[in-house]
């Protein structure tokens, strides 16, 4: 995706190789996310997806509203 990105922003070719190296330059990593956060409560997740959200699901569809979840890379709705 960055090599992608700096083709369209900077109309500029390179590969993933180069792209790896440019960003341990900087410091920074092409590692994906991990899926879960190791810090999670298994039964607090438990009770958020069998209780809290689908009581919060069924308000919002009730009085016609949206749902949107945001954290640090960007939000979207459902």
């Amino acid at each position: 995706m960055i090599v992608e990105l700096i083709s369209v922003k900077f109309n500029v070719s390179y590969s993933n190789v180069q792209v790896g190296r440019l960003l341990k330059k900087l410091g920074l990593s092409k590692q994906r996310p991990v899926e879960r956060a190791y810090q999670q409560d298994p039964v607090k997740v438990d009770q958020w997806l069998n209780t809290t959200y689908p009581a919060i699901k069924k308000e919002a569809k009730n009085e016609k509203r949206d749902i949107y979840f945001g954290d640090e890379a960007g939000f979207h709705a459902h």
